[in-house]
């Protein structure tokens, strides 16, 4: 059993690494995409059915197993849906990396796997592309770059560790690190730039390695140095996802507009993480798979948009729900689940969160719900603004979505709406790893 959980978990990082040297050189890349990150889903798939208490230099373990299976469906997903002029073969390349990447991160279970995993995952992001100037560009290229060393710096001290000071510095490093990559407030304005890159944007944002590596790293090897540092995270995280929600409100590019929203989301799953109690770690990790999902559709869905009609950022009710009416549900759907509509999963995640989060901050928690509902109004009047309205004239006949988007938007909006309605097995599957998690952090749900 254990060579069979090894192999399985090599093949999940093999397949799309071997997709990526071939999609590289392919005209039309798209089917070898789909086949490498389909083969590593279903590798994947195996390894977490075969051997769902794994453990292993190299393995897929309780915590990992739902965030890993949300991630690589995906960037499965991510190849049907996306226009074909996004899928070039650099870019197919790339996403195939950060698949593989993000996989070894949350099946790495030695600290030189982990940074690897880290670092790879970034990879779409890390190489410069001038989308709004070079200078912008390099915004994101630096900032993942920088949470990369930082995370390596911050490991190679807890390896080498001998004082207090020695591990409150490793902490440091690894904190920084992964609220950087998560992009939270005040280190979210590289997601601007990122955001011009709609499918890199999707894969290096939904693997959510920062808050991973709060939960395999930080909390887990600096416990007690955590118990006075976490309250002062969880509050930081708290703020921002409260700013990042009210800039939201003034923003009109909606792929801006998004990425606000993201930053908002990962500030929601880091100061659950980081809240000490079993409810809010739980919720935290259900809301990890929400946000993916749900985020990766809606930015998904304005991607096939942007590719009919190029206008969007104009402040006009444009109407596109008379030519493209399945967008537009898919569209609210995701917008809906993100905020907590009951009936879905992003409401059962909310509730868990927002309770663990008020529990340990009564005072700074209420800021939670308050950025939930400013961000319901903003995806609202994001909708009502590209959706509805007149259907002007300046508006050109366009496709609705077309089979094999259908496919996976319906397939990613049945996952929300199931698992809303039946959340038991996904919530006890996040339980066990976040009781272990709100151990470590005892102390802190008592004070």
């Amino acid at each position: 059993m254990p060579a069979a959980r090894l192999t399985l978990t090599t093949v999940s990082i093999a397949a799309p690494v071997v997709g990526a040297v071939i999609a590289a050189s392919q005209e039309k890349p798209r089917m070898i995409g789909a086949a490498s990150a389909g083969a590593s889903l279903v590798a994947l798939i195996a390894a977490v059915w075969l051997t769902p208490a794994a453990t292993g230099v190299l393995a897929v373990d309780a915590l990992a197993a739902a965030p890993a299976l949300a991630f690589a469906a995906l960037v499965a997903a991510l190849f049907l849906i996306a226009p074909s002029a996004d899928l070039t073969g650099a870019n197919c390349r790339d996403l195939l990396l950060c698949l593989a990447g993000a996989l070894t991160l949350y099946c790495a279970h030695n600290p030189f796997l982990l940074i690897a995993g880290f670092a790879v995952s970034a990879l779409p992001l890390l190489i410069p592309h001038a989308a709004r100037g070079r200078r912008a560009a390099l915004k994101a290229s630096i900032a993942l770059g920088l949470s990369a060393l930082l995370l390596a710096a911050g490991s190679i001290v807890l390896m080498t560790a001998t004082s207090g000071t020695s591990a409150a510095f490793a902490l440091a490093a690894v904190l920084l690190a992964a609220l950087i990559r998560s992009g939270v407030f005040p280190f979210h304005s590289w997601l601007f730039s990122a955001c011009e890159r709609p499918l890199p944007f999707v894969a290096v944002l939904s693997g959510q390695a920062g808050a991973f590596v709060i939960a395999r790293l930080a909390l887990p090897h600096f416990p007690q140095t955590a118990l006075s540092a976490l309250p002062y995270i969880t509050n930081l995280t708290i703020a921002g996802s409260l700013f990042t929600a009210l800039v939201a409100l003034g923003e009109v590019d909606p792929k801006r507009t998004l990425a606000l929203l993201r930053a908002s989301q990962n500030g929601f799953i880091v100061s659950g993480l980081t809240s000490g109690g079993l409810e809010g770690i739980t919720g935290a990790l259900v809301q990890w798979v929400v946000a993916a999902v749900a985020l990766g559709g809606l930015i998904l869905v304005l991607r096939c948009l942007e590719a009919r009609y190029s206008d969007l950022s104009r402040q006009e009710f444009d109407g596109l729900a008379a030519r493209t009416p399945r967008l537009a549900a898919f569209f609210l759907v995701f917008s809906l689940a993100l905020v907590g509509l009951p009936g879905t999963l992003g409401f059962c995640s909310a509730e868990l969160l927002f309770h663990g989060v008020l529990e340990a901050h009564p005072i700074f928690g209420l800021a939670l719900p308050v950025a939930a509902a400013i961000s319901a109004i903003v995806l609202l009047r994001l909708f009502s603004r590209i959706f509805w309205g007149r259907n002007r004239t300046h508006v050109p006949p366009m496709p609705d979505a077309l089979l094999r988007e259908r496919l996976a938007l319906t397939a990613m909006t049945l996952f929300l709406i199931a698992l809303g309605l039946l959340p038991h097995g996904l919530i006890t599957s996040r339980v066990a790893p976040a009781e272990k998690l709100a151990a470590l952090t005892q102390p802190l749900a008592h004070q």
